[in-house]
């Protein structure tokens, strides 16, 4: 990632505290996570996670696991998410 980017997506994270906060929960875990388990975790709103992780997915931050499934769906932070964090 070339620093453009990089400060592009930092300063994307730093909008937003949930986003943040969704990623960084996401890299200290080995499993991955559904958004009722981050929401729990971060005493949050399931919807707002959705609608964080949704925005986190589009930017190639998180990757959906399975998603052929509707019910029970299960996240990972990308290498391109770990690389904006470890930065941080």
């Amino acid at each position: 990632m070339d620093e453009e980017e990089y400060y592009r997506l930092k300063s994307y994270l730093d909008r937003s505290k949930n986003r943040k906060k969704i990623l960084n929960l996401l890299a200290d875990k080995e499993e991955a996570l559904r958004p009722t388990d981050i929401a729990e975790e971060l005493e949050v709103q399931r919807t707002t996670v959705s609608e964080r992780i949704t925005d986190l997915k589009e930017e190639g931050l998180v990757k959906l696991l399975n998603p052929d499934d509707n019910r029970n769906r299960y996240y990972r932070i990308t290498e391109k998410g770990l690389e904006v964090i470890s930065q941080d």
